[in-house]
């Protein structure tokens, strides 16, 4: 086995991996943090009575870099999800997004639909990848928002709903996420009937 000399030169350093472990147990604390804003507004929520996980989940390849996500609230089943994922993903940025599928995208495609007014000059992108376990923000996954899209988006089996941010977002993520989120509320909220 031969190794280049930048390869010799990661395997010696030390450093680096005790940075990152700092790092990442820093970034549970963020995620923690969010998760406790989100869960002081429960009470608006409308999925408030269903079934909720919180979950920090953490990992080292996604595309080949560590990430870590927060899903709360989360609902998972086999047909039927409804999730807020909040993303750190190494090198690249953070994230915010809405998933629904099965049944809860069926609750909350008519309130969508009529609701698409919030979306406007929000900085929000919209999922037009082929499988919702893709996060990255590149052309065949993510689309900037545009309401032809979301509506034709909304016909199929699943929709994301997102908003990105820099890394350098870090110290004001619990707020900005916490903004997206209550968007969130409003968009899927039924204004008389949906």
């Amino acid at each position: 086995m031969n190794f280049t000399p930048k390869e010799l030169a990661f395997i010696q350093d030390t450093d680096f991996l005790i940075t990152k472990s700092t790092i990442l147990q820093k970034m549970t604390e963020v995620f923690n943090n969010i998760q406790g804003g989100l869960n002081e507004v429960r009470d608006q929520m409308l999925w408030k009575d269903a079934p909720m996980t919180f979950k920090i989940s953490r990992g080292e390849s996604y595309r080949q870099l560590p990430y870590l996500v927060l899903d709360y609230p989360a609902f998972f089943s086999r047909n039927d999800i409804m999730c807020f994922r909040t993303m750190f993903w190494w090198g690249h940025f953070y994230s915010a997004t809405l998933h629904l599928q099965g049944q809860f995208l069926e609750q909350f495609r008519p309130c969508i639909q009529k609701n698409l007014d919030l979306l406007e000059n929000q900085d929000i992108y919209i999922s037009a990848g082929q499988t919702p376990w893709e996060y990255h923000y590149e052309v065949d996954n993510y689309l900037s928002y545009d309401r032809t899209l979301l509506k034709k988006q909304l016909t199929r089996h699943f929709i994301k709903i997102s908003q990105k941010y820099t890394l350098e977002t870090g110290p004001t993520l619990p707020e900005k996420v916490l903004d997206f989120f209550l968007l969130i509320q409003k968009l899927i909220t039924p204004a008389i009937t949906c």
